[in-house]
């Protein structure tokens, strides 16, 4: 796709380098940091820009450069940040997952979440919670409705014959969905060491969570 790999050439190794050089530069990493604070900025903004449908077609089906270089951009800017970071990301994470998780429309016309993006802003989200814990509640918040509606999506995806993709041995599919299963765990055992298990009660997730 043209505007993808644009914005990979333009913002996404930028925002690689950036994150790579404040691995070696410690000066760099603290919560004034101006220039971090403007490359966030430009990170998220460039999530806007991201077409959707991109992102689900591309080779292999791999979330796009830009996504990867922001998701490698995210964690680095929670060590360097620490709360800085907080208020960008229910923007970026929300925009991650319309991104990684296309909204339906009909069975026929509706593209394939990206199972491995998904799992990568399920990893995100899961690092944001054992690092802030309850200081994360807000974002957890705003984010979890449709970060579960995703995760929930993708683990229904079934093939031909209507078996879940997930239970399909010897299936590349099988074992994303396994890893994505495997990373949800965790995000509900770290949430509930984090004290933040009750954010599964609001009312935005009524019903998305009842056992079937």
């Amino acid at each position: 796709d043209m505007i993808a790999s644009e914005l990979h050439r333009s913002v996404g190794t930028t925002l690689e380098c950036i994150g790579w050089l404040s691995k070696g530069c410690a000066k760099l990493c603290n919560a004034q940091s101006s220039l971090l604070q403007r490359a966030l900025d430009i990170a998220v903004s460039a999530l806007a820009l991201l077409p959707r449908i991109s992102v689900v077609t591309t080779s292999g089906g791999k979330s796009s450069s830009i996504l990867s270089s922001t998701l490698l951009f995210l964690h680095r800017m929670l060590d360097c940040l620490g709360s800085g970071v907080l208020p960008a990301l229910p923007q970026a994470l929300s925009r991650m997952i319309a991104a990684t998780s296309p909204p339906s429309s009909t069975a026929s016309s509706s593209p394939s979440c990206d199972v491995k993006g998904v799992t990568e802003v399920v990893t995100l989200t899961n690092q944001v919670i054992a690092r802030f814990k309850t200081d994360s509640e807000l974002v957890m918040v705003n984010v979890l409705p449709d970060l579960t509606r995703a995760v929930l999506r993708a683990l229904d995806e079934r093939d031909r014959d209507g078996l879940p993709l997930i239970h399909v041995k010897a299936s590349q599919e099988g074992r994303e969905l396994k890893d994505l299963y495997k990373i949800w765990l965790q995000l509900l055992q770290t949430s509930c060491i984090g004290n933040l298990l009750h954010i599964f009660t609001i009312p935005q997730l009524e019903g998305l969570l009842q056992p079937t």
